[in-house]
Formats: C-alpha cells, structure tokens, sequence
C-alpha cells in the first residue's frame, strides 16, 4: 500500500517493498528542468550523451553525476562510489519519467478545479460566522468518528472546509478532498456527478505520493490515455484510493446542484459502504425530499438544520458586519436596517444580502425615505428578483444576458454579453431579428449594471480564460427563479423562460449575429477585435440550433435565418463562418484569414453546411438542387469536408440523397471521405461509409494514399483493426509512400505494429525503405 506522506530527499533512500517509489528528489535538486522537454534538450545540448534501447538521450549534472558517450561513463564528483551514483542518476531518471507521466494523467483525467467555487466562498465568509459550527459537539463527533455522515441543509459554510484542511495539515497521514456543485450555467463542469469524482480522485492522487497503483491501472487500462473511462472504473478507482488513507474527509457542496442527483445519491449509499473505519463524508444542500429520504437511510448519520442553528445570531453577524463597511448611515439608520432585516431574513442569508446590495445601490437621502424603503421589502427572494428586474430600464436585455449566461457554453465577458444587445428582434410580424449597431453598449460594464443584484463579475483563476472577468449568476436561487412555473402567469409571465425559449432566443442571436459576415472582408485580422462574441457564435451556433429544435421543430424564424446564409449562391457569410471556426480551434495563436479564403472561394455553399454541420441548411441547398458531388474547398467534396469534421447525421443524410461515398479528389489533403474520417478516427462515420461500399483499399492520392495508412498516421488503433477486418490490404503503399508497416515503425507505434505483423504485413517489403531500416 502506498504511504499517503511525503519524503523529503533525505528519506528517499529507505522504500517500502510493496510500494510505488516515493518521491526521493525534487526538481531543484537536479540541473534538470521538468516543466518542458525541450528545456532540458537545451540544458544538455553541449554535453554528452547515451544510447539505451535504440534511443539516444542526454542526462547532465544529475544529482553531481554525467552519463557521456554511447555507453554509460559515470564520472564520480565527490567522495561516493560508483554504485551510489548510478542509483542517484538511475533515481534521478525515473523521477523525470514517474512526473511526466503524473501530468499526462493529469491532463487525461481533465478534472475541474473546484477551487475559485472555495476561495469565494471564502472572500464572502464574515469572520467568526463559523464557529457555531466547528465549534459544535455534532461536527466535532463527525470529525473525530469515521463512518460517519453529516448533512448540513438550509445553509452552507465554507468553515467546515477550513476546519478539515487543518486538521489534515496537523496529521499528515490524513486525506481530505472537498467539490462544490455549481448549476448555475448549463457547460458548467461543476454539475455533474463525473466531475465529482474525476475531482476528487485527483484531490487524493496529490495528497498521496508517486502515482497510486490503481490510478496507473486506470491509465493503462484505458490504452495509456487513448481512451475514457467508464464512471463504474472512475469510482471503483476513488474507493481505492481513499481506502490508501487512515481516515479520509469528503466535503460535497450543494448536492442539490448537482445534475445527476439520483447517481449521485446513489454513489453515497456505495461508498459509505465500503470505506469502514476510514471515511468521513459531509454534504450539504437545501431540504429536498429525495436527498432526505436517501441520506437519512445510511448509519452513523446526522444532521444539522443551518438555517435554524445560525439564523438569529449569524444572521445579525452579517448584518453587523455589513453596516459597520456603510459609511453614509448614522448609527440610528443603522438600527432601523439591522431591525427590518433580521426580521426579514427568516433565516435566508441570500435574502439579506440582495436587500443590502440593493439599498447600497440607491441610497436613501434621508431617514424618512429609508424607512418607506424598509417597510416596503420584498417578502422572499422570488419577490427580491421580480422587483429588481422589473425596476431595470434594460429588463428586455436583463433577461436576455441571464438567459445567456445559464445556457450558453462557456462562461462570457462583458464585452461578449453586451453584443447580445446588438440583435434587434423587432416587435413580431415577418421582421427577421438583425444586428442593430444603434443597440450597442457605450460601456460594456454596463451589463452589470442591466443585471445589478443578479449576476457578479468573477475573475478566472485557471483554463484558456484565466485573467479574464466573467459574468456568473450571483446565486443559484436566480436561475431557479427564472426558469419557476411561479411567474410563468399573469403579469410575470414576460420575465419567464425555459430550456428551449432560451436555446432558441440563443440560436436565434447567433444566426443573426453571423449574417452581418456577409462580404467578402466583413471580419478580417485587423477588425475581429470589434466583434467580441464571433468565435462564440462561429462554433456553438449549430449547437444552439439543435438544441432549440430537440423535439419541437425547427420555428420559422428560425428557419428563414438559416435560408438568409445562402442568398443567390453566395457564400461569403459561409465562408467567414468556416473561417471564424479555424480561428476558434486555434485561439492562442496567430490568427490567419488571407490565404484560407482563397482557396475555398470555388466551394459551393452545400459544400460549406456539411462542413459546418448544419442540417437544415444541407437539407436547404439539397431541395435546391445542388449538386450534391460538386468539387471544391479544402477537403474536395461536401461528404469528404463532413466526414473531417465529425458530423455524423450530415454524412448519413449526404448519402441517402445520392452522395458518391468513392468520389476523389486526389489534390485535396484526404482524397476520399473514407480516408478523412480514418485520420480524424471517426469509428461510426468509418463503419457508416463503409456500409455503403466505400472501398477500402483505394490508393488515391491525397496526402496518406490510403485510409489505413491515414488512420495509423494518428494512431488511430480502432480504425486500423476495423480497416484491416474489412480487408484492407496491408502492405498497400502506393506511389511515394511507405508502407502501413513502415510508417507505424517510424512512429513507434508498437501495438500498431503487432496488429500489421498478425494480418501479415511483410516486413521486408521494398516499397520505399525496408521497415527494419526505418525502425533502427
């Protein structure tokens, strides 16, 4: 079992037998950087270097010691002998292999970090609020006692978090992992029951040292990282590794956010189980009927009423702390505002701080106005939205951003939302929605100040955003308010939304967004600046089109804005779409439109509606009449550019309406759909063109010759083993290529290798290099 504690260098030397070695060197104890391999090549460049199994390599100055020459001369600086120093290099190397392959599962395992969720929390949390809690004879039992279960509902508080980390600190050999649920938007990573676990099995991983055995199992399992695994492996593999600590802490918060409750529930009951003597698990989340009924069903259970335990004391701690930040109240409007919401609150934390937010932002002038104020409050917190959204003199464009910043697909600035309020929807009729650049924001903090009390400015701390101020729901409650059946009547109903008005509003947006590209140089490097929300639209508009028509149909807004990107043949906003979408995938680098544009300029727009993936429109330009075998753009054919991108549905409809699943184009990158969807290893689209008599061992050109060797250029295993079963020659090459069995020894594709020699690949084949000769 491995030792949850870790070594200092010091301590390296003594090993447990049974156990993965311990981390016994650090980075800064070798003249080795491991953050990036190409730092250490050029570290080494001037000095010698090894040969080892057929591979060269440069090892300096580690641990005092150089390996030189094609055979290893080890040259001692100091008194040791030279056993002593192979092992520091020999240890010293496998520390560099043991943290490469920590961050490739790492970046494989892809967990959300749930931390910025915790560190708010924390930046909210008012001074000693906690210690009813921490201090309490209940959480101090749970802390103490393993298999034990607390249920905190009502209320949250983040001091439980805090308590845990420090008793940990304080026992090292202890573990603790802790995840907040957060539904507020529907591509949060913080909603579903996966990346509980994906997260906290991380958690535990980092708190352990080396790699755990079953975390390696997992890896390995999974084809080194070439595949995901099922949740069943993920949570067998958590279990594992909280069963490597003496006593292990999970702190889940608001359970009742999380998207899939009834698996989750389901998890608790299982580990709970199975963690005897080791685990300590606390939840918390509102009262719902199905978490009571579930949680109060498991041993060793208890709960705390939050809203009852801490509403009168904590809830005038806060508001005490509150008004002692207030500067312009004298202290006897301070007590008529402690007095209105301490009897107000009914234990609703959320409640108090929306009415401070709210009377902080239009100060009351005198004493008189703040007691009409006071005496007019909203009874609860549905009420507190309704009244903030109805005094809004941009409420049309409140609900508008709110609707989305809860369905959208990643999280949005301000600059992005605020060109939301460039579409102009009209008021009904045969109006198409249209960009409206009179709509446009002056200030684009002024979508704050549209949603002020209901959304909140939050600084990304980690991924392609980091640095970057988002808008976020300023609580749960708002989007649960929105989307209630409570204000869909009478004079509310304006205010309400759903799933599908939402996605269509959404869809909508970005169509008509898209439809202001419609010149050849409408978006170019030097102006995409001006339109903060094009890389959004360009590669989530199909997305937002199939959700809006799930189950209902396509509307006939919605499909004349479609028809609207194809007006007399022309391209050109398809063609900027596809260009917007390049860009997209490579965000971070040089963005280039020049010379894409050029070459696509002969496509037809069927051509560009595969690419994109978007079936009305392939169906629109089909019941046109185009043709639907028509040459052009960069991957030759409409099947063959649907095909590369993935889609599915476009390459079955394609085909059904007469697409020829042979057509080459042996001057494009992938002369055939076959060898497009090979490359990007498509399983379904393979098995889908193959069903429909592609042939398999066309050699055609393009820049692979044929499909298998285009599916083993990306190591794509599968679509090698499903080629070769529907007889793919394996020796195939073609003029100016290798062999399928040249080209994977060249890569080092070892399992590729195997599955070419056991359908008879010839190794001494003379094609252009003799594979041994490419290999060595």
């Amino acid at each position: 079992m491995i030792t949850p504690s870790k070594r200092t260098r010091s301590q390296g030397s003594d090993r447990d037998r049974n156990a993965l070695p311990r981390k016994v060197a650090r980075l800064e104890d070798v003249d080795v950087s491991l953050a990036d391999p190409s730092d250490m090549a050029q570290s080494t460049s001037m000095r010698p270097t090894f040969n080892a199994i057929g591979t060269s390599g440069t090892v300096a100055n580690v641990a005092g010691h150089y390996i030189e020459g094609d055979f290893y001369n080890v040259v001692q600086e100091g008194a040791s002998g030279l056993q002593q120093g192979v092992g520091e290099i020999q240890e010293a190397v496998k520390l560099i292999h043991d943290e490469q392959k920590k961050r490739d599962i790492n970046n494989w395992m892809a967990a959300p970090d749930t931390s910025p969720n915790y560190k708010s929390a924390r930046e909210k949390h008012q001074q000693g609020t906690g210690s009813w809690l921490v201090d309490g004879y209940i959480f101090r039992g749970w802390k103490d006692f393993p298999d034990s279960v607390l249920w905190l509902h009502g209320g949250r508080d983040s001091s439980a978090i805090e308590n845990v980390k420090q008793t940990c600190r304080n026992k090292g050999s202890f573990g603790y992992a802790y995840f907040f649920f957060d539904g507020t938007s529907a591509q949060s990573k913080l909603a579903t029951h996966e990346s509980l676990i994906r997260s906290l099995i991380m958690q535990f991983s980092d708190r352990l040292d080396g790699i755990h055995p079953a975390l390696a199992s997992l890896y390995a399992a999974e084809d080194n990282g070439r595949h995901q695994p099922l949740i069943n492996s993920l949570e067998g593999t958590l279990l594992e590794l909280v069963k490597s600590f003496p006593s292990a802490y999970i702190i889940v918060d608001a359970l009742d956010e999380c998207a899939e409750q009834r698996r989750l529930l389901k998890w608790i009951q299982s580990i709970t189980l199975q963690t005897s003597g080791i685990l300590h698990l606390l939840v918390t989340s509102r009262l719902e009927p199905d978490i009571k009924n579930s949680l109060r069903s498991l041993p060793k259970f208890q709960e705390i009423d939050v809203a009852n335990w801490r509403a009168s004391n904590n809830i005038l701690d806060y508001i005490n702390a509150r008004l002692a930040e207030v500067d312009g109240w004298t202290e006897h409007q301070k007590k008529l505002v402690r007095a209105a919401l301490s009897r107000g609150a009914d234990g609703v934390f959320r409640w108090v701080a929306v009415q401070f937010d709210e009377l902080l932002a239009e100060r009351c002038l005198s004493t008189s106005e703040l007691e009409q104020r006071l005496m007019s409050l909203p009874k609860d917190l549905y009420e507190a939205y309704m009244k903030i959204i109805k005094r809004s003199p941009r409420s049309a464009d409140a609900i508008r951003f709110l609707q989305w910043i809860i369905f959208g697909q990643q999280e949005f600035t301000a600059e992005e939302l605020a060109e939301v309020a460039l579409i102009n929807f009209g008021n009904g009729g045969d109006a198409l929605p249209f960009c409206d650049s009179r709509k446009r924001y002056s200030c684009p903090d002024d979508v704050l100040r549209a949603c002020s009390g209901l959304v909140v400015g939050v600084k990304m701390r980690y991924g392609p955003r980091k640095g970057l101020v988002t808008i976020r729901l300023a609580h749960f409650s708002v989007k649960e308010f929105l989307l209630s059946t409570e204000i869909s009547l009478g004079t509310t109903h304006s205010i309400h939304t759903d799933e599908c008005l939402s996605h269509s509003v959404l869809a909508q947006t970005c169509l008509a967004y898209l439809l202001q590209f419609n010149k050849p140089r409408s978006i170019t490097e030097e102006n995409i600046g001006s339109f903060p929300l094009a890389m959004y639209v360009s590669e989530h508009c199909v997305f937002q089109v199939q959700q809006s028509t799930r189950g209902k149909g396509i509307t006939p807004t919605l499909k004349w804005l479609i028809e609207h990107l194809v007006v007399l043949d022309s391209s050109h906003t398809l063609i900027n779409w596809v260009r917007l979408r390049g860009s997209y995938r490579r965000l971070g680098e040089t963005i280039s439109f020049g010379s894409h544009i050029e070459l696509e300029n002969d496509a037809r727009p069927l051509y560009y509606a595969s690419r994109i993936g978007l079936i009305p429109l392939v169906e629109h330009c089909i019941n046109r009449g185009a043709d639907i075998d028509a040459l052009g753009g960069d991957w030759g054919t409409a099947l063959q550019a649907a095909s590369h991108e993935e889609h599915l549905a476009v390459c079955k409809l394609l085909l059904e309406k007469g697409a020829n699943v042979n057509a080459t184009v042996s001057e494009s990158k992938y002369a055939t759909a076959l060898q497009a969807a090979s490359h990007v290893g498509h399983l379904e689209i393979c098995q889908l063109l193959l069903e429909q008599g592609a042939d398999v061992n066309a050699i055609t050109g393009g820049n692979y010759g044929t499909a298998l060797r285009a599916a083993l250029y990306e190591d794509e295993f599968e679509i090698c083993q499903l080629l070769l079963e529907q007889g793919a020659d394996v020796n195939a090459a073609g003029e100016n290529f290798r062999t399928p069995l040249q080209e994977a020894s060249s890569r080092g594709l070892f399992e590729i290798c195997e599955l070419l020699l056991e359908h008879g690949a010839d190794v001494n084949l003379t094609a252009k290099f003799r594979s041994l000769d490419v290999f060595c």
